[in-house]
């Protein structure tokens, strides 16, 4: 199982099951995701651009697609699609499985 078997550009990296996203505590599946720096400089790029043009001035959230004509948000949509498409599969843990008080933190390394 994939987050998405044929993600498309605008669709992020998540876990997710047939019944759509889930809570810990209602069971999870777990996907190991390899570390790639040039997608972290993307995607912090994105959000200091909205740090930059919108939290710092106090200024409205853009638009919606207020930034999809822009060549780097692209590249950082086309960067998401392939960290979701090489996500591994690690454990799918059903809700009956996890125990009182269990360790339900989300990242394993």
């Amino acid at each position: 199982m994939r987050p998405y078997p044929n993600p498309k550009k605008w669709q992020h990296p998540r876990a997710e099951t047939r019944g759509g996203a889930r809570r810990a505590a209602q069971g999870m599946t777990v996907f190991r995701l390899q570390r790639d720096e040039g997608y972290l400089a993307r995607m912090l790029a994105c959000v200091a651009r909205l740090h930059t043009q919108h939290v710092r001035p106090g200024a409205p959230p853009p638009p919606l697609n207020a930034w999809w004509q822009l060549p780097e948000y692209h590249a950082f949509l086309d960067a998401t699609r392939a960290v979701a498409a090489a996500a591994a599969l690690v454990a799918v843990v059903d809700a009956p499985a996890l125990p009182p008080g269990a360790d339900l933190r989300p990242f394993l390394d």
